[in-house]
Order: structure tokens, then sequence, then C-alpha cells
């Protein structure tokens, strides 16, 4: 549990899921950074991707649309990794004050610029905040830590470089009067509340609680924005992370699912040849379900005769959730009910399915049944992708379709999975058969 607690802080909170959060191009985002040199700071922009050096900040003919500030340079680390959280802030303030001064030279009108603060000791992150207030159209604040300021005023500015010169050299940055800040202060207590209460979850050592009620915090913090992009990805994280779903504003546990690189295989074939009309046969969780109508092309039937049952429709609350599902179709019947019965459906070849996935029962037989009824539901260079493929009964009956469905290509893959290409219809003498 402790390596699944470190998975959850390594990465559900990586740099990817925040930028995603406010929509920021990696690639085509820089960061303001110092270095010392002769016990001087000198600041440099840096590519945000590679944090390889485009050139020294005094020196740079450049402007940018988005800047981003989370992070500091190994000099400045070195100086400030074993300091206390707010004697580090202290520290750093100088530091921000000319990052601020500094967009106005290398930031464009209207561009962006992302920063973060890790702590509220006194009323400094406030006063920054603030201040950036001045010089930007608007300021997000996402989880007390991150704050995105969008459409720079640039010289148009109501905060001016000589004021904030003399700032730093008067060590006195307070920004007066202010309007009212009661709900800023009013959020950020909200915040310390969470963040005291995730603590003693820690340091009682329950991790599941920990894990369940950051999901939840997170989830709630995305409805917010109303964005299903965010939304999604977030799903995408805590499915492989730590094995969670979050259905109805309750996180529950998954124990039948596929993996992220499977997932991303079958996205990766649905994308390269531009597959539309999906099949599967197993719904469970809705997870392979999620992953094929990620795409916004695709449409799917779903097949499974326990999604109420055993499942408790979470496979449906899912898409549901995600607004997945206005593309989907579920058939509450078993495979060899429900297969025949589409089968009536394919009357001409465009009425056949471009791709299918077989995710149901585990055994030889019913595999096979599987696939040879997605075989006649599936268009000619379609693909049927068959998960756990190292499961006794099913490699059994992979072997058997490697030796005697020869009209179908095995293609690469994952070995969790199984992955053929229709190249031609079935063209086997009635007496055909090769032993395996």
């Amino acid at each position: 549990m402790e390596k699944t607690f470190k998975s959850l802080v390594t990465s559900i909170n990586e740099t990817d899921y925040v930028f995603n959060i406010f929509n920021i191009i990696i690639d085509k985002s820089y960061t303001i950074q110092a270095n010392y040199v002769d016990n001087k700071l000198k600041y440099y922009i840096n590519n945000l991707r590679s944090n390889s050096t485009i050139c020294d900040i005094e020196k740079c003919t450049t402007k940018y649309d988005m800047i981003c500030q989370n992070m500091v340079s190994k000099d400045m680390y070195e100086k400030i990794k074993y300091m206390k959280y707010c004697d580090r802030q202290l520290y750093l303030t100088n530091y921000y004050l000319n990052i601020f001064i500094y967009l106005y030279s290398v930031l464009n009108n209207n561009g962006n610029f992302f920063i973060s603060f890790f702590n509220y000791c006194n009323e400094i992150p406030i006063e920054l905040i603030y201040i950036l207030s001045f010089m930007f159209e608007k300021i997000t604040i996402y989880n007390g830590i991150y704050i995105y300021c969008s459409s720079f005023f640039g010289r148009n500015s109501w905060v001016y470089i000589k004021d904030l010169e003399k700032s730093i050299k008067n060590n006195n940055f307070s920004v007066s009067p202010k309007k009212d800040l009661s709900l800023l202060l009013k959020y950020l207590e909200n915040i310390f509340n969470i963040k005291n209460y995730e603590y003693k979850l820690l340091l009682d050592k329950k991790y599941d609680d920990y894990i369940d009620f950051k999901i939840k915090n997170m989830y709630d913090n995305i409805l917010e924005l109303e964005n299903k992009d965010v939304l999604n990805f977030f799903y995408k994280k805590i499915f492989n992370i730590v094995k969670r779903t979050i259905i109805g504003k309750k996180v529950l546990r998954i124990n039948s699912s596929i993996k992220e690189p499977e997932g991303n295989f079958i996205i990766k074939n649905i994308n390269e040849n531009n597959y539309k009309k999906c099949l599967e046969i197993g719904f469970a969780c809705g997870i392979s379900a999620f992953y094929i109508l990620s795409i916004k092309t695709t449409t799917l039937v779903s097949i499974d005769p326990f999604q109420s049952t055993q499942w408790n429709n979470y496979g449906k609350k899912l898409l549901k959730e995600v607004g997945f599902n206005k593309r989907h179709t579920f058939i509450g019947k078993k495979s060899f009910e429900a297969l025949p019965k589409l089968l009536e459906k394919c009357k001409k070849e465009s009425d056949k399915y471009d791709f299918i996935f077989i995710d149901g029962w585990h055994t030889f037989d019913y595999t096979l049944i599987d696939f040879f009824y997605s075989n006649l539901l599936l268009k000619v260079n379609g693909i049927i992708i068959i998960d756990d493929a190292i499961h006794a009964g099913v490699a059994k009956c992979v072997k058997y379709l490697d030796t005697n469905y020869l009209f179908y290509k095995k293609m690469p893959s994952p070995e969790t999975l199984a992955c053929y290409k229709k190249i031609k219809d079935d063209d086997r003498k009635w007496n055909f058969n090769i032993f395996f």
C-alpha cells in the first residue's frame, strides 16, 4: 500500500496532470530560472520540456505566449532544500518579484503565466497573488497551490516595474488598499482544513483512506472546471495508478479492468485505422469502453449479462459520468444470445463492425464462440482483440486461431492481448483442419 501511495503522489499530482487542467502545452511553454554566478542570481529562459537554456534573460529578444514558474533551478534548490517552509518562502520572495519584473520583457501582451506556491506561512503568497491580479486580466487558483494568470496586460498593467524594483530594494511589497479578500481567505481556510485532514490520515498510516479522500477532493475540484477532457484525463490516471473509479461521488475499487498499456494499444489501433463502429463482449466497470469511446468519432455496443447484478451498473454509470453514454448501446444478455441477434441486423458489409474487443467468459469454448460470431460481424480489414490472452482457456483458443484462422493476420500486441486483423473473408473448405 505504501508503494501505491507513492505512485499516487508522484503520478496523480504530476506536472502533466496540472498542465492538462489549464490546457498548457508543454512543448510551447517556457520557464524563467535563476542560477548563481559570482554569488549573484542570473536569470535565464529555459525550455520547459527539456529544461535546457534558451537565452540569458537580459539578452533575450524573443517574447513568449506561455511562461511557467513551477520549479526552481538546481542552484536555487541547493540553497533552499534544507530550509523550513516559512524560511524558504521568505528567501524566495525577491526571486518571485524579479520574475514578475522580467515578465514585462519576455511575455507577450495577452500571454499567460503559471506559478505555484506550496505554503502560506504568512501574507507573502497572498500579496504576490494580489500583485499578479493587477498584471493579468484573470487569476485562477487551483487546489490552493497552482496559480494560472490569463491575458497579461503588459505595459498597460496597473503594477509598474519601478514599483516592483522599489519593493525588492526596500523588502516591502505590500499592495494597498486591497479589495475585499474574504472569499479568498475562506477558500484558503478550506484548503488548509483539507490538507490537515490528509496529513492526519498519513500520520495514522491510513493509506487507503488517504487515497480515497484525495481522489474525491480532486474529483470535486475538476467538476468545478466543467471540462470533460480534464475529467477523462483524471479517470485514466486513477484507473491505472490506484485501481479506483468514482461513480456518483463515491470512490470504488476496481478488481477487473484492462491496464493502461492495453487501453492505449486499443486507442492506437482504432486511431490508425480510423475505425468508428465498435463492439465489445464484456463491459464490467466500463474501463475498456471508456478507452474506446475516448475517441470522439467512435460508437460502441457493449454486451454483458452481469452489468446490473455483479457490477452494479458501474460501467453504465461511468460512461454517463464522462458524457460518453450518447454514443453507447448496452445489451444485457449473454454473448451467445446477443451476437446472433446482431448478426441478423448485418444485411450488408457496411452494417458490420470495424473493431471488436473480446473480454468475456474466459473458457476455451466461450472465447471461440465469441470469436466465431465476431468474425461474421467484422468487416474485412477490421480488427479483433482478445483480452487475457495468457489465461489458460483463452490461450488455448488463441493457439487454435493462430493455426486455423489463416484469413486473419496476427498483429504485434502486448502479451496480455491477442490482436487479429481480418485480411479476407473465410475461404476454408468444409473439411479444413490443422492440428494445434
